[in-house]
C-alpha cells in the first residue's frame, strides 16, 4: 500500500486519464502505424497470392495478339516451271488476328507440389503475423512501463537533489551559528555534487525512454505525457514452466517452411518429366490487301488448328539441377532455424522465469525496505529535536528512504520486462 501511494503521488497524469498517452492507446496505434506490422501483413498478402501463382501452372490459358504491316517486301521462293524458272513471292497475311488457348493437363506433378508449398508458405506467414502482432505487443508494453518508469525515478532524483540543497543550506546556517561542522558541510556538499548529474541522467532516460515509446509505435515523435501506473509484481503458480514448440507461432511457422521446400523439391523435380498440353488457336486474316474491314469476309478468312502438344526439356545448361539443390538447402535452413529456436526456448524460459521471480521477491523487499526508511527518517527527525542526533543523521535518513522509492520502480520495471520476456519465450500468455 504504501508503495502505491507512492507511485499515485508521483505520478501527476493519473487525475486525467483523457489528457495523456494510456497502454491501451500505445497498443492501439502501434497496430495502426508499425511499420514492422505493417510488413508482416504485406508478407501475409503476398504468400496469399502466391498460391494463385503456383495454381496456374494447371489453369487453362487465354491470349489474343494481332498485327498489321503498313509495307512490306515478301520473300521469294524460286520454282522451275517446264524448264524456266518462275518466282513466286510468299505471301503472308498484311492483318492477323489470333485467339490461343492452351492448357497443361500433366506437368510431373510440379503444379501440385508448387501449390501445397504454397499453402505452407501461406500459413507461415500467418504465423509470423501473429508472432509479430506478439512481439508488438510486449515490445510496446515494455517501452510504456520504462517510460513511465523513467519518469518516476526522474522525480525520486529532483526529490533527491531538492532534499540535498535544503540540508546544504541548514548544515550552513548551523555553521554560521556554530552548531554545525565543516565536515557536515562538506559532506553535504558531496552528496549534491553527485545528485546533480544523477538529475540530469534521470531527466536525459525520460527523453529517450520515451523516444524509444514512439519508435515501437511506429510514430517519428510524440509529447503526450503518459497515463497510467506500473503494474504491481505478483507470485506465479507456476514453479516449472516447460517448453512446447507447438505454443510458438514463430517455431511453427519455421517448421511450414521447412516442410514448403520439401515440397519445392519436389515441384523441381516434377519439370524433369515430359509436359502435357492441349491447345486450339482461332485466326482472321487478310492477305489480299491492307484493308482493316473486318465485315468484309471475302477480304478477311479465318483458319484454327487443335491438338495435343509433348515437350520434354533433356537439358537447360543445369538450370532444373541448380533449382532442385536450392530446394534441398533451403529446406535445411528452415529445419536447422527451428532446431535452434527449440534447442533455446528451455534456455529462454528458464532465465526469464529466474529473472522474475527474483525481480517478484526483490520488490517485496524494496517494499519492506520502505516502510523501514519511512520509519528511521520518523525516528531521526525525533532524535534530531531531541538533540541526541544530527542533521546529517535525518539526511541519510532521508536518502535511504528515496533510493528505496527508486528501487521499488526499478523492481516494477525489470519484473514487466522479465515477465513479459517469458510470455514471448513460452508462446503464451501467463
Amino acid at each position: 500500500m504504501t508503495a502505491l501511494l507512492f507511485l499515485l503521488l508521483l505520478h501527476p497524469l493519473t487525475a486525467r486519464a483523457d489528457a495523456g498517452l494510456t497502454l491501451a492507446g500505445a497498443l492501439s496505434e502501434a497496430h495502426t502505424h508499425s511499420p514492422a506490422l505493417a510488413k508482416a501483413k504485406a508478407l501475409s498478402s503476398e504468400a496469399g497470392w502466391r498460391k494463385l501463382d503456383a495454381l496456374a501452372g494447371n489453369l487453362p490459358k487465354l491470349s489474343a495478339s494481332a498485327n498489321h504491316f503498313f509495307d512490306e517486301k515478301y520473300q521469294t521462293l524460286n520454282i522451275n516451271f517446264g524448264g524456266a524458272p518462275i518466282t513466286f513471292p510468299e505471301i503472308y497475311p498484311q492483318t492477323t488476328i489470333s485467339l490461343n488457348a492452351s492448357w497443361t493437363v500433366f506437368d510431373g506433378f510440379s503444379t501440385p507440389f508448387a501449390f501445397a508449398a504454397a499453402n505452407l508458405n501461406k500459413a507461415a506467414a500467418d504465423l509470423d503475423l501473429a508472432r509479430a502482432e506478439i512481439t508488438l505487443d510486449s515490445d510496446v508494453q515494455l517501452r510504456f512501463y520504462q517510460a513511465l518508469g523513467a519518469q518516476l525515478l526522474a522525480n525520486v532524483a529532483e526529490q533527491n537533489l531538492k532534499t540535498l540543497q535544503d540540508h546544504l543550506q541548514k548544515t550552513r546556517d548551523l555553521l554560521n551559528r556554530g552548531k554545525s561542522t565543516k565536515f557536515d558541510t562538506l559532506r553535504v556538499e558531496v552528496q549534491l555534487a553527485e545528485a546533480g548529474p544523477d538529475k540530469l541522467a534521470a531527466d536525459d532516460n525520460v527523453v529517450l525512454t520515451r523516444q524509444a515509446l514512439s519508435v515501437a509505435m511506429g510514430l517519428d515523435s510524440d509529447d503526450r505525457p503518459l497515463t497510467g501506473l506500473l503494474p504491481v509484481p505478483s507470485q506465479l503458480a507456476t514453479p516449472e514452466l516447460k517448453p512446447d514448440a507447438s505454443a510458438r507461432s514463430d517455431i511453427q511457422a519455421l517448421l511450414d517452411r521447412a516442410a514448403a521446400a520439401d515440397k519445392l523439391h519436389a515441384a523441381a523435380l516434377g519439370t524433369s518429366l515430359p509436359r502435357v498440353s492441349l491447345g486450339a488457336e482461332k485466326q482472321y486474316y487478310n492477305n489480299t490487301d491492307k484493308s482493316l474491314n473486318f465485315g468484309n469476309s471475302a477480304v478477311f478468312r479465318d483458319a484454327y488448328n487443335v491438338g495435343i502438344f509433348l515437350t520434354w526439356n533433356l537439358f537447360d545448361g543445369g538450370a532444373l539441377l541448380a533449382r532442385q539443390y536450392e530446394t534441398v538447402y533451403q529446406r535445411e535452413q528452415a529445419e536447422s532455424q527451428a532446431r535452434m529456436a527449440v534447442l533455446h526456448a528451455p534456455l529462454d524460459i528458464k532465465t526469464w522465469n529466474r529473472r522474475l521471480l527474483y525481480n517478484i521477491a526483490l520488490y517485496g523487499a524494496r517494499l519492506r525496505a520502505i516502510e523501514s526508511a519511512e520509519e528511521s527518517v520518523r525516528l531521526a527527525k525525533l532524535s534530531y529535536g531531541a538533540g541526541t542526533r544530527t542533521s546529517t543523521d535525518v539526511l541519510d535518513a532521508e536518502l535511504d528512504l528515496f533510493r528505496a522509492r527508486a528501487g521499488v520502480v526499478r523492481a516494477q520495471v525489470d519484473t514487466a520486462e522479465a515477465r513479459l520476456n517469458l510470455e514471448l519465450a513460452l508462446g503464451r500468455h501467463l
